[in-house]
């Protein structure tokens, strides 16, 4: 080698560390801004229907009445629409730290950010431990519109896909690992597939199995793979797991089991408009809504998925350096069966989408974190993280006119020992009986707020329509205490010497 070429060598490298430096960088405080505004976001939102304030409400419900084995909508109501992990990781954080929104939300941070630890272990190796490409999945997982929401969200999903991906790291392993890797993989999947099964039940169990089948029609050894996986010690391990808690629910419960499979499992996916939920309506989608879902939870990451197709369809030779260790047919397995699963079901939501967040994020990762233009990505990422900061007080907002809090924080100056009835209408059901503590008469429909209504005799408290608050304080026959956007407090009859 000449001295010229060798200068050049070595300049080159200089230039490429330096690269790698500013990346790593940019994506460290693009990290840390968007978990940030999250956190923040966690700490001052409320409680809003329908979701987290229903969630919230069964873990309020949960402490007062010690429903640890099965978890209550109400106290006459058992909760058979889930499994109870994401309710007792609540409950134990509600214990460890009060009942609070920012407390109820934390295992959900908790959890992606194991998701996201998971995901930059594995893009750190498949991509052969190119500085940066963990960073980079942490950031398309935790910082995609989909992924942020759930950081800090009072669901069921980051525990449920907290489970798909320790059981898809398990898997990789028997797929790409040596001997001891693939007997340790097997009992990680396993035993992931048994914490998931109290996760969200087989929905958890069929998001993992389905990616590990495909690979195998594809590779063409699926007998061969399933004998790969179908030990006996690991399988009996994920039984050991989740089946006690299931006898022990149906035992308690009778009739637990027939819903939760058959409804929860089959007809919801299978009916459209399915009318059997016992707990909320079934959401009606066309058929493949699930991609665009797929598409809207990704966010700014899918310019850059259709723009690294692109080059490698135009320039195969030259991606073949970004290439995963185990090879691109698993990750595609991965990010592929969820979305296949779910193309001919329309009672879906945009979460459903959320297991082919991981793969996809290991994908890009490894992919970007050898461009040449990485600094450039990595900026841009960053330029998103701070729309996400300055976003979070306009959801946060939004979030807020959905939710009674806002109302309901101001009945101890009016009746501090809650002793004049209370009245929420059925538009906030679930952040009313939250936010009163389970002492309002909270309407489930219009038919029962009439019901709540005629209860109250005319007299205390109730939440209703601001057009309606403002007529009847104008004729004197109520007093509004507080508004939001939409709604009002009013006290019937009006305090004497009240302004009309």
């Amino acid at each position: 080698m000449t001295l010229s070429s060798a200068t050049n060598a070595i300049g080159s490298r200089s230039d490429s560390d330096r690269a790698h430096r500013l990346t790593v960088a940019l994506l460290a405080l693009a990290l840390f801004i968007g978990l940030a505004s999250r956190l923040w976001m966690s700490s001052v939102m409320p409680l809003a229907d329908t979701t987290e304030a229903r969630y919230g409400e069964i873990v309020r419900v949960g402490l007062a009445h010690d429903f640890w084995l099965m978890p209550h909508a109400s106290v006459t109501q058992p909760f058979f629409a889930k499994p109870p992990a994401s309710t007792w990781l609540s409950m134990i954080a509600a214990t460890a730290f009060g009942l609070s929104e920012g407390v109820l939300r934390l295992p959900s941070m908790l959890l992606m950010l194991a998701v996201a630890a998971i995901c930059a272990r594995l893009a750190t190796r498949e991509s052969g431990h190119v500085p940066g490409a963990g960073l980079w999945s942490a950031c398309v997982v935790l910082l995609c519109p989909l992924g942020w929401v759930m950081a800090g969200a009072v669901m069921t999903d980051a525990v449920h896909l907290l489970a798909v991906v320790v059981a898809m790291a398990g898997a990789t392993a028997v797929v790409a690992g040596d001997a001891r890797a693939r007997k340790l993989g097997r009992y990680v999947f396993w035993a992931a597939l048994g914490a998931g099964a109290l996760a969200k039940g087989l929905a958890t169990i069929a998001l993992a199995v389905l990616p590990v089948a495909a690979y195998g029609v594809v590779t063409r050894r699926p007998f061969a793979l399933a004998r790969e996986f179908l030990a006996p010690g690991p399988v009996l391990l994920a039984v050991a797991i989740a089946l006690p808690w299931y006898i022990a629910a149906e035992r308690a419960y009778p009739g637990f089991l027939g819903y939760f499979i058959v409804g929860e499992h089959f007809q919801r996916f299978l009916v459209p408009g399915w009318q059997g939920d016992r707990y909320g309506s079934a959401h009606r989608e066309a058929l493949g809504t699930i991609w665009l879902f797929a598409g809207v939870s990704i966010g700014p990451w899918l310019i850059a998925l259709i723009a690294l197709l692109v080059r490698r369809i135009r320039r195969p030779a030259q991606e073949a350096g970004s290439a995963t260790a185990t090879g691109a047919a698993w990750w595609a397995c991965w990010i592929l069966a969820p979305l296949l699963l779910f193309t001919f079901s329309r009672n879906i939501i945009w979460t459903y989408a959320a297991t082919a967040l991981p793969p996809l994020g290991i994908w890009l990762a490894v992919t970007l974190a050898s461009t040449p233009w990485r600094p450039t990505a990595a900026a841009v990422t960053l330029v998103w993280a701070v729309a996400l900061a300055f976003i979070a007080p306009l959801v946060a907002r939004n979030v807020t006119e959905k939710s009674a809090r806002t109302l309901l924080s101001q009945v101890p100056g009016v009746d501090p020992q809650f002793a004049l009835p209370l009245v929420v209408p059925h538009g906030y059901r679930f952040s009313g009986a939250f936010y009163s503590q389970g002492r309002a008469c909270v309407a489930s429909s219009p038919a029962a707020e009439a019901a709540c209504e005629a209860a109250s005799g005319g007299k205390g408290l109730r939440i209703m329509e601001l057009a309606r608050a403002r007529q009847m304080a104008a004729a004197g026959t109520g007093e509004i205490i507080a508004t939001d956007a939409r709604s009002a407090l009013l006290l019937m009859p009006p305090r004497s010497g009240s302004p009309q």
